[in-house]
């Protein structure tokens, strides 16, 4: 198992086997965002721009010596690495691959990068890629008219995946295939008209909702939380930064069957940081972590679960009916270019943590609400794009919203 990281300007990855860990040779000048192995080579994806000295296109390989330049792929990163059907992808935020204009989906074919699909979308930003029903599907920040997140490609243009997802303020980060349907997972409540509450399933003709979905309250229909999707083992494994899945506890962490929702033991969300990715290694589940401490004990970067058990408390078989309306949460609103503020806020003082859509942590500040009013908080130091701002204060909770520029 390899893991990447994006914690310095140099950054290295780490290879774990037989419990101990051990470093790649070479550095990467800049953010890993995606690592993954494609026959027997070991492949990186992020918002590097030279390797060894010289331009490097996002994205690059180990040779077993070095990291090498894997073509070129010009533009702010490449966010996600993914084999279809043997096929090497690549989704982010770029322009160009190989001297062709791309709008971020690109694939290899032969020796190249060629791009996949077009959109009326200017500058869109991709955030992950699948195969459902022999049709490539993508995720992120990408529009049509309403429809906005999740889009499938017919006839060489990404066109909506049936209504698209609703809310001006949705996003959607993961997707995966489980049993016969595709998984949809980001920020995205009922409220605003979704079948789902952060995560939702799509049979091939319409979205369904997975119980009550990922809550941070349960009842609450208005609050968004990041989704994160794997497959392992006959599971849906679902890492988010709420506290319930289908109405059972479940601290960051939970699993779906198709029927029934399961909380997995131990607490992902109370302490500061960030969860950045998650994999399976020989069965055991191993979590990155940009922060020193993940449930109560000192991790520094990465954790692994020692428990007896990955079955929490259980919901059994969920319903749609299971759903309920629940009033309106904190709200966010422009003041500038580049400025906010949050609204709907009791008196008094709260904390704010800023992540991107990957679930990487931006910045973090304390916030100050009067008269339902808080003091303006800024984005200017932030590439365009689509961000997640949680808010916590003194008595719990607060609320969680979309930030997009």
């Amino acid at each position: 198992m390899a893991l990447g990281s994006m914690w310095y300007s140099s950054n290295r990855v780490l290879r774990y086997a037989d419990a101990d860990w051990d470093t790649l040779p070479g550095v990467v000048p800049g953010n890993i965002f995606s690592i993954l192995r494609h026959r027997d080579t070991l492949f990186i994806g992020g918002a590097f721009e030279t390797l060894n000295g010289e331009a490097s296109g996002r994205v690059a390989y180990h040779d077993g010596t070095a990291w090498r330049t894997y073509g070129s792929v010009l533009g702010s990163y490449v966010a996600r690495l993914r084999v279809i059907e043997d096929t090497l992808y690549a989704v982010g935020a770029f322009s160009e691959v190989d001297g062709q204009a791309a709008q971020s989906v690109a694939k290899r074919v032969a020796n190249e990068w060629v791009p996949v699909g077009q959109t009326t979308t200017v500058g869109p930003i991709i955030s992950d890629i699948a195969k459902y029903d022999d049709r490539l599907v993508i995720c992120g920040a990408i529009y049509d008219g309403p429809a906005c997140c999740a889009f499938q490609l017919v006839g060489g243009w990404w066109q909506p995946l049936g209504q698209g997802v609703l809310g001006g303020l949705s996003g959607v980060g993961s997707l995966a295939v489980f049993g016969n349907d595709l998984y949809i997972g980001g920020q995205f409540t009922t409220t605003t008209g979704n079948a789902g509450m952060n995560i939702m399933r799509w049979d091939g003709t319409a979205y369904h909702a997975m119980g009550s979905g990922i809550q941070v309250n349960l009842n609450n229909t208005s609050t968004l939380c990041s989704v994160k999707m794997l497959v392992h083992d006959g599971l849906l494994w679902v890492r988010h930064f709420c506290n319930y899945a289908g109405g059972v506890s479940s601290k960051g962490l939970a699993t779906w069957d198709g029927t029934e929702w399961c909380g997995v033991p131990g607490d992902l969300v109370s302490d500061p940081g960030s969860l950045s990715d998650m994999a399976f290694y020989k069965d055991t589940l191993f979590m990155v972590k940009f922060g020193d401490t993940l449930d109560g004990v000192f991790v520094n970067g990465v954790a692994k679960f020692i428990g007896e058990s990955y079955v929490g408390e259980c919901s059994g078989p969920v319903a749609v009916a299971d759903v309920v309306v629940a009033p309106l949460e904190p709200a966010i609103a422009a003041v500038g270019v580049d400025q906010w503020v949050m609204t709907e806020l009791s008196n008094g003082r709260y904390e704010m943590t800023l992540f991107d859509q990957m679930g990487r942590m931006m910045f973090r500040r304390a916030l100050f609400s009067n008269a339902g009013r808080s003091d303006i908080f800024s984005t200017q130091h932030l590439r365009s794009g689509l961000y997640f701002v949680q808010i916590t204060g003194h008595s719990g909770f607060a609320g969680k919203v979309l930030v997009s520029r």
